[in-house]
């Protein structure tokens, strides 16, 4: 084949450092848009027993994962655990979960951001006076339980076929447990971290910026738990009284224990004291750090 001039100068010429920078990048921004889902898709039917296998596989290993999670939570409130000890379990959960979500196509953009929210709180209480704070990124992580249950709920669907007919209703009690504490969970986590960021932002000579950004991560939780609710909504139950009213109450009493809890902690002089040493933060605070126009 005849070389052309142009042939000639283009063997010649390099690609432009910065045109072959950009290109890395695009062919790396397609590659993960091809694992990362912009909403999370569950999958009700299968085509094939490869697929259904698949599912399994994956639901069983997400449900192993935050059951690992529920396990090392019930070591920390035995006080087998410090909450130190109980967050680095967390991250290596974190990790392993999130490359298992990315391998079975899981992975999407509201988990990435739940999962960052975390990794921030992570990076927070490696700061000395952040260790006041640990106790609330460790009750964070009780959304491993509602979670945990909904795996399990996704595994006893009929079209899996791991479980008979008979024994559906089991499926029902996991699913009605799973309401209960994601509710209840969504009116505590959000709020407890907001509440207390809000309140060290006012109060504590702290990193005003970091405590912003934890601030900022409670109402970024708070849209994603509203987000994954509704995309979770059972249709059938939504007329249901009972449903409805259970729901909402217990989203009102996760609401009540954040706000016990904090005014336990920090004004016990209205809510009354708080015995558990795990939530010592007012103690803490007044050993570790000076507090602004308080005495704490």
């Amino acid at each position: 084949m005849p070389t052309t001039e142009s042939d000639k100068m283009s063997a010649r010429s390099p690609t432009p450092p910065l045109k072959k920078m950009t290109k890395v990048i695009s062919q790396a921004g397609s590659n993960v848009t091809g694992v990362v889902k912009r909403v999370e898709v569950h999958k009700d039917a299968f085509d094939t027993e490869e697929e259904r296998n698949d599912a399994i596989f994956g639901y069983a290993i997400v449900f192993s994962v935050n059951a690992l999670s529920c396990v090392s939570l019930l070591l920390f409130f035995l006080g087998w655990l410090t909450p130190l000890g109980e967050i680095d379990c967390e991250l290596a959960f974190l990790i392993l979960k999130g490359i298992i979500e990315a391998a079975t196509g899981k992975l999407s953009v509201p988990l990435i951001f739940h999962h960052s929210i975390m990794i921030i709180g992570f990076v927070a209480v490696q700061y000395s006076w952040a260790v006041c704070y640990v106790w609330i990124v460790v009750h964070a992580q009780l959304v491993h339980i509602p979670f945990a249950l909904r795996s399990l709920w996704r595994l006893m669907m009929p079209q899996l076929r791991l479980l008979s007919p008979q024994t559906q209703w089991m499926r029902e009690i996991i699913d009605g447990a799973f309401w209960v504490t994601w509710m209840g969970l969504c009116g505590y986590r959000s709020l407890l971290i907001g509440i207390y960021s809000f309140w060290a932002v006012l109060n504590v000579d702290l990193s005003k910026g970091l405590l912003c950004l934890t601030c900022s991560c409670a109402i970024g939780l708070a849209f994603l738990d509203k987000a994954w609710t509704t995309a979770m909504w059972p249709k059938p139950k939504f007329e249901s009284p009972m449903f409805l009213t259970g729901v909402r109450l217990f989203f009102t009493l996760g609401v009540i224990a954040s706000v016990t809890v904090f005014g336990m902690d920090v004004y016990p002089e209205f809510f009354g004291k708080w015995e558990n040493s795990a939530l010592a933060t007012r103690v803490c605070l007044a050993n570790q750090l000076k507090v602004r126009g308080t005495t704490v």
